[in-house]
């Protein structure tokens, strides 16, 4: 019954206890619950007087107690299912058995597997986490494998002396099928269950390699949205569990445990009493948009699990609980993240309104005030505006526009090249907002979509200099392939890692990748904060070293494996992805669909069309630099704004009559206003030479005017003289 979930679990349970009972063996199990609820409890030691007996799952732990500093990231609420599933992994890999466990996404498998894998197993365990996806191939996977093992004897290969590896195989089933039906990276693992070992991959050897001390631990969700059935040559060799969906009173109990400890760090204790309507509403408005907003080809990232509606506590937790001094504000400050949260992803205004009309129906349900009531002009929260950098409601929209003018000022300073020309907002700081709220998070990474010129890079680049992080990027170059991508990515992890050094933002954008096999590293990325193979030994041991004196500060012994474990650590914890895709055509569906980490590690910000006050913003912007009255400064600003909409417009009704999609993008209403300032300056230019020309015609005619009449007067002045030597000619001649 342990591969059975949801309804099966019923089924099987009464097929049990009927089968049993008709056996004559109807009172073994208690007549409570499920068969899946209990334990059977006993000592293998003859000598211990406690009587077996069955007990409930959640007393085969000890309680069960959130520490008050714990980090958000680090907060894992035990159920009766992860509890039992957590047991029987346990038990299967200490006897030497694969696991394999299945379950929809966002049912804990990951973090559960992870935990039972790096924690709770004994010492002898050391594990090997390795996501899969559609683009993974055999020899990656060999690859990140080998790089782990030693070298014991000729030929053999396996984890440290006294040590075993666990292998760890998330998203297993994702690997897209060859021409021929199967998945390579799978066979691979097939082929080491049936033989033990994998041949060497080297022109000049292909000699078998065998592998000792390596289990393998698998987890795969339902075979629809880019994954595949698995063959059951592989399925044969392991132990499948299966982890079902939460049920609703299994989510409430999780988020109400998680929102009192959050109430519990500082919050006014008379706000715990709204924990239960913060969860139920969080649970309603996520279950809602599950039934409601389905993904579609323009909409494959609606895509909603249970990290979306965890990052709205983690949201919640983030804030100054000093500010909150009333439900009202309790209530505000959770109608921003439930919007950061699932809103941010919206492609228009159409899901942003009906989401808004969602969160009042909600919000009168279980906090008995409407959205109206608790939301009143701009909802914002962000640290910028304090210099305690306290997460806090934006109140004054105007003081958070000098607050980032000043920090681009302060950008542009301190820039030795590249200089920040951005124009602030309320657009730009909404974005530069939630950018700054991911990359304050734990392990917090964004995918930015925008078109061009949207401002996708400023605003990373803005929210790195508000969170003094390092901006770091990969510069593409003639020949720029696999090899200077990895080289890039080493140096900003060995950056990182250093004990001086510093948080950094890794920003992607569609130009850096050249290859969608670069993709398949940063996934690696997102989910583990390291890329298999990255790091030759003896380079990893030289900059592991260097952590000596941050590993005595912190407790560790300073060995070879803790350093390499440090190491890993301060990468994935100093290290955040942001990415920025272009939404234009199918290559960003084709990416979700191949890559899900994409959406489910990351935090979509959706960057929309300008609004009508962010392009009159830039026009003005632009249009100061040009000599124009102020009646005609507004004038022409009105006309480029007019402009940008109608064509806009025009694009929706070309889409709809011919189904053909155009853009207008910012980038061409920047070019726009480029346009205007050449043409104008030349031809004020040319309107200069030419009145210039006219000018300097005019006055040469004017001279030539003054000098006829001068000539003329002289001439009049020497008529008598002239008359009196032509009379005196005549005279001569006769």
């Amino acid at each position: 019954g342990g591969s059975t979930d949801g309804r099966s679990r019923e089924l099987f349970n009464e097929h049990l206890r009927e089968t049993m009972a008709a056996n004559g063996h109807g009172d073994v199990f208690p007549a409570e619950e499920s068969v899946y609820d209990y334990s059977y409890h006993f000592s293998a030691n003859p000598d211990d007087e406690i009587e077996p007996s069955w007990v409930p799952w959640e007393e085969t732990r000890n309680a069960f107690a959130l520490k008050t500093k714990l980090p958000y990231s680090q907060v894992l609420v035990p159920t009766v299912d992860s509890i039992r599933s957590e047991a029987m992994l346990m038990h299967l890999m200490v006897q030497g058995c694969h696991v394999a466990a299945t379950g929809p996404t966002g049912t804990g498998k990951t973090a559960s597997l992870t935990k039972v894998i790096m924690s709770d197993l004994p010492e002898k365990f050391q594990g090997i986490i390795i996501t899969f996806s559609a683009q993974t191939s055999a020899n990656q996977l060999q690859a990140s494998v080998f790089s782990k093992l030693d070298k014991r004897r000729s030929h053999v290969y396996g984890a440290p002396a006294g040590k075993h590896f666990i292998c760890f195989i998330d998203d297993a089933n994702l690997p897209q099928r060859e021409k021929y039906g199967a998945q390579p990276p799978i066979e691979l693992i097939r082929q080491w269950l049936d033989h033990s070992g994998w041949y060497n991959h080297k022109k000049d050897d292909v000699s078998f390699r065998r592998t000792e001390g390596l289990l393998f631990l698998a987890a795969m969700g339902p075979p629809d949205g880019g994954r595949n059935h698995t063959t059951p040559r592989l399925t044969r060799h392991f132990n499948t569990i299966a982890v079902p969906s939460f049920d609703d009173n299994t989510l409430r109990k999780i988020f109400c445990t998680l929102t009192d400890w959050i109430i519990a760090r500082g919050f006014p204790s008379g706000l715990r009493s709204s924990s239960h309507a913060l969860v139920g509403a969080t649970i309603e408005v996520y279950q809602t948009l599950i039934e409601k907003l389905k993904p579609t080809p323009e909409k494959s990232h609606y895509t909603f699990n249970l990290r979306d509606v965890s990052k709205v506590f983690q949201g919640i937790a983030m804030a100054n609980p000093a500010k909150i001094v009333d439900q009202t504000r309790l209530f505000r400050l959770w109608a921003h993240e439930v919007s950061r949260a699932f809103a941010d992803r919206f492609i228009n205004d159409t899901d942003s309104d009906w989401f808004v009309t969602v969160l009042d129906q909600v919000m009168q349900k279980e906090f008995k005030m409407g959205y109206s009531a608790v939301v009143q002009g701009d909802l914002l929260y962000s640290d910028f505006l304090n210099t305690e950098r306290s997460y806090e409601e934006v109140e004054d929209m105007g003081e958070a526009r000098k607050s980032l003018e000043g920090h681009i000022d302060a950008y542009n300073d301190a820039a030795r090249s590249g200089r920040l020309d951005l124009v602030v907002f309320k657009y730009v700081i909404d974005h530069v907002s939630r950018i700054s709220r991911i990359l304050r998070q734990p392990f917090g990474h964004a995918l930015l979509v925008g078109v061009g010129g949207s401002g996708r890079t400023s605003c990373t680049k803005l929210a790195c200099k508000i969170n003094d992080y390092s901006f770091s990027t990969v510069t593409v170059t003639k020949g720029f392939g696999h090899f200077e991508f990895l080289e890039a990515v080493k140096k900003i992890l060995v950056a990182c890692a250093k004990p001086e050094g510093i948080p950094t933002a890794f920003f992607v954008n569609d130009t850096h990748i050249v290859k969608e096999a670069f993709l398949e590293d940063i996934c690696n990325l997102l989910n583990t904060g390291e890329i298999p193979g990255l790091m030759p030994m003896d380079e990893l041991d030289t900059a592991a070293n260097e952590l000596k004196n941050v590993a005595k500060e912190a407790g560790i012994v300073p060995s070879r494996e803790n350093l390499h474990a440090l190491w890993y650590d301060r990468c994935r914890t100093s290290l955040h992805v942001v990415m920025a895709f272009s939404p234009i055509g199918s290559t960003l569906r084709e990416r979700l669909r191949k890559f899900p980490s994409l959406v489910n590690c990351t935090t979509i910000d959706w960057f929309r069309d300008w609004p009508e006050d962010g392009l009159r913003n830039v026009a003005a912007r632009f249009l100061n630099d040009i000599e124009l009255s102020d009646e005609m400064r507004g004038a022409v600003c009105d006309c480029f704004v007019q402009f940008q909409t109608d064509v806009k417009t025009m694009a929706v009704r070309y889409h709809e009559e011919a189904r053909q999609r155009t853009y207008v993008t910012p980038t061409s209403y920047i070019e726009l206003l480029d346009t205007f300032g050449r043409v104008l300056e030349r031809k004020r230019t040319e309107l200069t030479k030419a009145r210039d020309r006219y000018d300097g015609g005019l006055d040469q005619l004017s001279r030539t005017a003054e000098e006829v009449d001068r000539m003329k007067q002289k001439l009049d002045i020497m008529k008598p003289e002239l008359k009196r030597k032509a009379k005196e000619a005549e005279d001569l001649i006769e």
